[in-house]
């Protein structure tokens, strides 16, 4: 649930859609993309939550939470995605009958929503999961476990207006093969200065409770390259959960509380910032600069162009995950 001084500014929506999986099918039916699918559209009334009886991978549950704590929010109504981008799937390398599949929600706000027009330009949720085709289960039911082998990744951005002075929220939590883990937290500045009291204090109880040396399970995770630095706050967890015994217990719960409390304070901050005046922006924004290295630039992309091909992918990264309007 959204908090109580945040619930004053958002009043509860959410959406309910269950996808239908058999068995055993090849990516295409998995994914119920009919052979001619370029043309459809998938809008507001489907695939509302990742559910289709093939268990779920490491992150759908926080790409769950987001969209539903996005739509509680009655800021947003779902942003018409070409199916042919919504969704992909191909074979797990080296896994037979598991597949890596991606799926996108994308939310643009309501164009008779005065303050949700005024503050926020896009958000998008994406989640790449290896799962099973198969169900190990003997009465030939499908399968609600949670699989952590193969790619797991949740890749959560919000944009806002560039007019604003609001952060973009960039969320990456990337589990690969090897038990290697990225993950990183941000409320990444999108102006220098930056006038805003949030900038200072917003995020600092969040922080020490889970990023400061003292005692965190979630030690920083090294250096950014030099042209990455400037989009990275002073607040931002970034660890790769490499002294931790179970790092998948961890993800499931720590790194989940984390989550649950990071997207809390930006729903918070932006239902309060509805009351300060918009010329309270200082600075260029650089929003349109980080959006052109996410597009040529982003870690995923070798990812995504070995298993889905480059022309899919860089139609997804202009098209869909990073947007120029």
């Amino acid at each position: 649930m959204i908090n109580a001084g945040v619930s004053q500014a958002f009043q509860s929506r959410q959406h309910n859609h269950h996808l239908k999986i058999s068995r055993l099918l090849p990516c295409r039916q998995i994914l119920h993309i009919p052979h001619s699918h370029e043309e459809s559209v998938v809008g507001s009334s489907t695939h509302a939550e990742f559910q289709d009886g093939l268990g779920s991978g490491l992150y759908k549950k926080f790409a769950d939470h987001a969209y539903r704590m996005l739509m509680q929010t009655e800021w947003f109504e779902v942003a018409p995605i070409s199916q042919n981008l919504a969704f992909n799937c191909a074979p797990a390398k080296g896994m037979p009958d598991w597949v890596v599949r991606i799926s996108t929600r994308a939310l643009v706000p309501f164009e008779d929503h005065p303050t949700a027009k005024d503050l926020v330009r896009y958000a998008r949720i994406t989640l790449l999961e290896t799962v099973q085709t198969t169900s190990n289960q003997e009465d030939g039911t499908l399968s609600t476990s949670i699989h952590s082998p193969g790619i797991q990744v949740l890749n959560f951005v919000f944009l806002p207006n560039e007019y604003t002075s609001l952060p973009v929220l960039g969320i990456d939590l990337v589990s690969l093969p090897g038990s290697k883990h990225l993950l990183l937290m941000d409320a990444q500045p999108m102006t220098d200065p930056n006038n805003c009291a949030w900038d200072n204090n917003h995020w600092k109880a969040w922080y020490d409770r889970y990023v400061s040396k003292n005692g965190s399970k979630f030690p920083w995770g090294g250096d950014f390259p030099e042209e990455v630095k400037k989009f990275v706050s002073p607040h931002s967890l970034w660890t790769r959960l490499q002294e931790v015994d179970d790092p998948i217990s961890v993800i499931q719960e720590d790194v989940w509380q984390a989550f649950k409390e990071h997207l809390d304070l930006y729903l918070e901050l932006l239902a309060t910032y509805e009351e300060d005046p918009l010329s309270q922006v200082a600075g260029e924004n650089a929003q349109p600069a980080y959006l052109d290295y996410r597009r040529a630039n982003d870690p995923a992309k070798p990812m995504l162009n070995a298993l889905y091909g480059k022309e899919w992918t860089n139609n997804l990264l202009d098209q869909v995950l990073f947007p120029k309007e």
